[in-house]
């Protein structure tokens, strides 16, 4: 390569490069080289892994496993790509030991090198590993590995669905070893709803009559059900609150009673979003989300009542807390301000409060005038 010095002091390389010495551009250059050989190499390395990969699941295909572990070992190569038809050889040679060695020793990889998000490798080798937790007999590492599949499964095509229900048949099984039949019947229903006909006659080997369904729904589905529900939560209870201000007369309660709606509407729709995401991990509980929808209620209209009781029961001469510090002329917003105070002042009640139930006279500091009772609270 050729360079020319362009000031005396600097080099200036055919391809615009500047550099200070002569040397750091033989450097520069030398790098540049050994960087191309490398890649170069490495891509060679990966081709030829690919072409061993291929040869390897070509022999396993055929039926010819010990010809595909032979042909792994003999060309020793170190890819952890390769651990996973190994796994599977093994496998189908029946020494399982030797089988979840190898499926754990790629799952290990494959953690330590990031790529457990990148396509269904990850979670076909967990659910091959945990098929030969079964045949091992090992069911708590197989119920391990069937949840960590049923989770990372978000989306359903037609192999999908066969490995989710052979999943939940495994851990069906699992369960049935563990003695939870309750367990062990909602995943073989489960199953049965993702295609797997063996799942059936084991539930008719549980004396339970099924016929099979959809299968549950993506997780995408599960979160707008889930978003429906917490709105339609949150209307029920500005629903409940509406009515009580229409019967009581006090339409501020809805207006300060709105923090408590929303935050209860959106514990809701998180209780069913929660139990939505794990419903392949553990049943879907109706009582739970009936429950939880009862005691929110409750306390809505608690809360509302209280709200109510708090300013329709204060008697003339109390000290009240105002939760906003403004006081009126007239028992209307539309009035002037007497004075401003800061929030969570007292002042005293010179009045009952208004028929509507919306307004109390109070005092403070030789000054009178008007305050919202859907804005302070008695002082306990």
């Amino acid at each position: 390569m050729a360079w020319n010095s362009d000031d005396g002091t600097r080099y200036r390389t055919d391809d615009g490069r500047v550099f200070n010495t002569e040397k750091d551009a033989e450097n520069h250059y030398k790098q540049q080289a050994e960087n191309a050989a490398a890649a170069e190499a490495h891509a060679k390395y990966l081709a030829w892994v690919k072409e061993v990969l291929g040869q390897a699941w070509d022999l396993i295909n055929k039926g010819d496993n010990k010809g595909a572990v032979d042909f792994i070992n003999n060309h020793k190569c170190q890819s952890s790509q390769l651990a996973y038809p190994l796994g599977m050889a093994y496998e189908n040679l029946g020494d399982n030991q030797s089988a979840a060695h190898f499926y754990s020793d790629f799952l290990q990889k494959y953690i330590e090198s990031n790529n457990v998000n990148e396509g269904n490798s990850y979670n076909n080798v967990l659910y091959s590993r945990a098929r030969v937790y079964i045949k091992l007999g090992d069911w708590k590492k197989a119920k391990t590995d069937c949840n960590s599949v049923m989770y990372a499964e978000h989306s359903y095509d037609n192999q999908r669905k066969e490995i989710l229900g052979n999943v939940f048949n495994y851990r069906g099984l699992c369960f049935q070893n563990f003695g939870n039949k309750k367990m062990a019947i909602f995943d073989y229903k489960t199953s049965s709803d993702f295609g797997q006909n063996d799942s059936l006659n084991k539930l008719n080997a549980l004396g339970v009559n099924y016929k099979p369904k959809n299968p549950p729904g993506t997780l995408r589905g599960k979160f707008i059900i889930s978003l429906l529900l917490g709105l339609f939560s949150v209307a029920s209870y500005f629903a409940i609150g509406l009515v009580i201000s229409m019967t009581t007369g006090n339409d501020r309660l809805v207006t300060r009673s709105m923090p408590v709606f929303i935050t209860l509407g959106l514990l809701i729709g998180v209780i069913i979003l929660w139990k939505s995401i794990y419903y392949k991990v553990y049943p879907f509980k109706k009582k739970l989300i009936a429950l939880a929808i009862i005691v929110t209620t409750m306390i809505s209209c608690t809360w509302v009542l209280g709200i109510y009781q708090e300013v329709t029961n204060i008697e003339v001469g109390s000290t009240v807390i105002l939760l906003d510090g403004r006081i009126l002329k007239e028992p209307t917003w539309g009035s002037g301000e007497v004075k401003t105070l800061p929030k969570g002042s007292e002042v005293i009640t010179i009045s009952e409060v208004t028929e509507n139930k919306l307004w109390v006279q109070v005092e403070h500091e030789g000054d009178t005038g008007y305050v919202d009772t859907s804005y302070l609270r008695k002082k306990r």
